[in-house]
């Protein structure tokens, strides 16, 4: 729920998130499984969520990808959401596509589509990451109570 500055209670608001991808580029060819993930900057409605706000907070972000099919030059468009409680803070997906060098040929394999891993990351919102980024930066924070106030 937004509250607006005149204090109009908002039920249902929306934000476009900006993502990005493997690369820089804007346009997509997909010819194999690529990783979309939100851009999280300043100006960005996930800036302060931290990893516990996932487990009480009450969200839905709804991805829509529109293309156009090369060869017949029809557009298409898929569409899914993600709940908070189906969000996996600190995991990536596991690589789908793999080089055989005994065939010369990359192979995609599905089995592995929703497979995650762990990863380190803070718990905290990206926010407080800058804030203790630039603390670190400013020599008023040492290495090694950085890493500890990340993982903690």
């Amino acid at each position: 729920m937004r509250v607006a500055n005149e204090g109009e209670m908002m039920p249902y608001f929306q934000y476009e998130l900006k993502v990005g991808f493997d690369h820089d580029e804007s346009n997509l060819f997909v010819i194999w499984p690529m990783t979309v993930v939100p851009k999280i900057t300043p100006d960005s409605p996930l800036y302060n969520v931290f990893a516990f706000d996932l487990l009480k907070d009450k969200f839905e972000i709804v991805v829509i990808l529109e293309g156009t099919v090369e060869s017949t030059s029809m557009t298409t468009q898929a569409r899914s959401s993600y709940l908070p409680s189906e969000i996996k803070w600190g995991h990536r997906f596991e690589p789908l596509v793999s080089f055989r060098k005994d065939t010369g040929q990359y192979a995609v394999d599905y089995s592995l589509f929703n497979n995650t891993y762990e990863v380190d990351t803070p718990l905290c919102s990206s926010r407080d990451l800058d804030e203790l980024k630039k603390l670190r930066d400013e020599n008023q924070l040492g290495t090694s109570n950085f890493e500890q106030l990340l993982l903690n």
